[in-house]
């Protein structure tokens, strides 16, 4: 046997296997006397005495016990806890795959050459997938987090509120986005997207009422609804109209569904000063101009930032022009053109077929729209938050925005008077009745309540209709609160006094004792000098 071991001769190949258990191993083949290979081992790479046979057909089971008692093998992980881990190629492809999804990547990233060889030079036991491999891959971590998210959903005690949207893409491409806002049980806000999902026309109100409900039942939420924003849109007019039927006939919805339909504030409040911007003063639309005029050649931007540097303004970046779907990019282009001022007349003195210069006069009422337009544009981005709850700031700001325009009506320019009064009717024909839902949400904030209400309601109307508003605020919440006293399975105690009852007096709410009316008027009285 002795002489039979010297003959032996051991050929040491490259094996690439998929079980991870082999990275541990080298594979030698041996070769006969006859000069043929024979059978496949593997051998320990840390003990280098234990050896399986490793051809097609054997398990890896002894492989994986000989590690469990290879004492240089425990000795080389306890030596190097991060070298001892093991490369798992699913692993590898999953994590690959929600980088894909959380970055937005293309599929085809997958099969990027360079890449590929970076991944490569960093774990020689990659192997290299297609976008079709990639995808299914993304598809199933796309269904384990659907399921998460279901099961998440089913245990939560609170109702839901949605939002719906619907846009098209540049290629005309139709989509509907479903977005779930709630309070888990650890009393943290929450939001998050069901559905994100191609929609075909026609794009009317009984087929976004389908394609809506149908996406519900799919969660398993008509039972949980309890209220749907959307856009202005007439479509939805229809559409909220049937799903509130349909839903509410299965699973009673709060107060009657009384509180379903939503309108989204932030398109309410693009809808009104898109109607001033329709209006607007023929000094914005030279400034307009202007910045066209500089922004069309490399020869005038450069004599722009010249003046620029020789008018020492603090002034950084380039000019930025409006786009006519966005209002608040005419704040900017206004904004930024306030900022480069001297810059901007210095170049029109020396620009002899520059035609669109302002005069002082021009400054100052551009000056006085960028002034108007600071609150809208601060508002609609306080709308927009999607960290922090939204619905306690409705109120104050729907006021703060009536409280506004009434002020900027009275300036003395008329095409500025044209556009607050534009602006105010647009404004009465959505917010003349304020939601009282959103209302409500003010008086659950622990630093407003009911007082605050009021105190916002009387800087716009006269105390009797003060007193009507704040009843229909007051009466609502009593209804949401028999509401959930019915459906909870706790015993909750009745409120102990009406609101008509109850012991505010008129003159609880006066001014000196209602400091964030006090707050509100020296604001209003502060910027009222624009006028």
């Amino acid at each position: 046997s002795t002489s039979k071991r010297k003959r032996e001769e051991w050929i040491q190949i490259d094996e690439h296997k998929r079980a991870p258990v082999w990275l541990h191993y080298e594979f030698w083949l041996l070769k006969g006397e006859d000069g043929k290979l024979d059978t496949k081992y593997a051998f320990c790479k840390y003990c280098r005495e234990h050896k399986y046979k490793a051809s097609s057909g054997y398990g890896t089971s002894n492989a994986s016990i000989h590690l469990k008692s290879c004492q240089a093998y425990l000795k080389f992980v306890a030596e190097n806890p991060h070298s001892g881990a093991v490369f798992n190629q699913k692993v590898f492809i999953r994590l690959f795959a929600e980088a894909i999804m959380f970055h937005s990547y293309s599929l085809s990233i997958v099969e990027h050459e360079k890449l590929r060889v970076m991944l490569s030079y960093l774990q020689p036991q990659v192997q290299h997938v297609s976008r079709n491999t990639i995808l299914k891959y993304c598809v199933k971590e796309h269904e384990i987090l659907k399921a998460t998210l279901h099961s998440k959903l089913d245990s939560i005690d609170s109702r839901i509120c949605f939002t719906c949207d619907c846009w098209s893409t540049i290629t005309k491409h139709g989509y509907l986005t479903i977005t779930a806002h709630y309070v888990d049980n650890e009393w943290v806000l929450r939001s998050r997207i069901l559905n994100f999902r191609y929609f075909p026309p026609p794009h009317k109100g009984h087929d976004i009422y389908a394609f809506v409900l149908g996406l519900l039942k799919e969660w398993g939420l008509e039972s949980k609804t309890f209220s749907l924003t959307v856009d202005n849109a007439s479509s939805n007019d229809v559409m909220i109209t049937l799903l509130k039927s349909d839903i509410h006939s299965s699973s009673p919805l709060p107060c009657d569904g009384k509180f379903f339909h939503v309108r989204c504030c932030a398109h309410i409040l693009n809808l009104i000063v898109q109607s001033g911007m329709q209006t607007i003063d023929v000094s914005v639309d030279k400034l307009r101009q202007l910045v066209l005029y500089i922004d069309a050649s490399d020869i005038r931007k450069c004599k722009f930032d010249q003046c620029v540097k020789e008018m020492n303004v603090d002034f950084v970046g380039k000019l930025q022009y409006d786009v006519c779907t966005r209002w608040n990019s005419t704040y900017k282009m206004i904004k930024r053109c306030l900022e480069a001022r001297k810059a901007i007349d210095l170049f029109a003195t020396r620009e002899s077929n520059f035609d669109y210069g302002l005069s002082t006069n021009e400054w100052e009422v551009v000056e006085f729209v960028c002034k108007f337009l600071e609150p809208f544009n601060d508002i609609t981005t306080l709308f927009s938050g999607s960290d922090y709850p939204t619905a306690n700031l409705y109120l104050l700001h729907v006021v703060a925005i009536e409280k506004w325009l009434v002020l900027a009506h009275n300036h003395n320019v008329p095409s500025i008077q044209l556009m607050c009064q534009s602006m105010m009717e647009k404004y009465e024909k959505y917010w003349s009745d304020h939601a009282i839902i959103l209302s409500v949400a003010v008086v659950l904030d622990l630093r407003f309540k009911l007082k605050f209400v009021k105190g916002l309601y009387s800087m716009l109307y006269v105390p009797s209709e003060v007193d009507v508003r704040v009843r229909k605020v007051y009466d609502a919440m009593v209804e949401l609160y028999d509401f959930y006293r019915s459906s909870s399975s706790q015993t909750i105690p009745l409120p102990s006094q009406s609101y008509s009852n109850r012991s505010h007096s008129a003159s609880s709410y006066s001014s000196h004792q209602f400091s964030t009316a006090d707050f509100m008027n020296d604001f209003f009285s502060s910027n009222s000098s624009c006028g």
